[in-house]
């Protein structure tokens, strides 16, 4: 929440001091733009344990067409990798690319200060890359261990603002909230197992935007 409230102030704070410079019609046009992220997961249980998924950095690329002032559709790409540990250990890592479509509506078009809600869904590319000495501890204690995580669809909410410096070139903060969970397969110990992973998090973050 403490996030939150801190991107709230710094979109408050642009409202308020935001010069001249107008987005004019942006109607019909494209956006092309790229975002750092902080990425913030859940908690979750795997295999009947805690686990802990570490904070971390993640990067975006993004691809806008206006459709009428007031509105929008966002084509997002999202590449963050996190490091997971259970029982205090590190267990592995988990990559993820979610590509995420989103409808935004923008809520003041003509400012130059353009804030935006949307929604929208997301189909997340997993990868899992388990450490040995995790396998091989879990191995040695008899207890179950995840050996590879499935792909998986996913929903997202949005929050942000451009903030047009010329006709065309605007900075960017964006939030959104994922929603997803993915299958993982492991080893049990005497035959395959399965569970799920909660894949939900928060990401935060800031950028730049160009239109033609």
């Amino acid at each position: 929440m403490r996030k939150l409230s801190i991107l709230c102030i710094i979109c408050f704070f642009m409202l308020i001091t935001v010069n001249l410079v107008s987005a004019q019609d942006v109607a019909n046009k494209f956006g092309i733009g790229a975002n750092v992220f902080y990425y913030f997961p859940q908690e979750d249980n795997l295999f009947g344990t805690s686990i802990d998924v570490e904070e971390d950095i993640a990067l975006g690329l993004n691809f806008t067409y206006i459709v009428i002032p007031q509105f929008s559709l966002e084509l997002t790409w999202h590449y963050f990798e996190t490091d997971i540990e259970k029982d205090g250990a590190a267990l592995g890592e988990i990559n993820s690319l979610p590509l995420l479509l989103t409808a935004q509506y923008r809520i003041i078009p003509e400012g130059p200060v353009v804030p935006y809600v949307g929604v929208g869904v997301g189909y997340y590319i997993n990868d899992l890359d388990v450490k040995s000495e995790a396998r091989a501890q879990a191995k040695a204690a008899n207890i179950s261990y995840p050996t590879d995580i499935d792909n998986s669809l996913g929903l997202h909410l949005n929050a942000g603002l451009d903030w047009f410096l010329t006709e065309s070139f605007a900075l960017n903060l964006d939030a959104r909230y994922l929603f997803s969970e993915a299958d993982i397969e492991g080893q049990g110990t005497s035959s395959d197992t399965s569970d799920e992973i909660d894949l939900d998090s928060l990401l935060i973050g800031a950028g730049v935007k160009v239109y033609f």
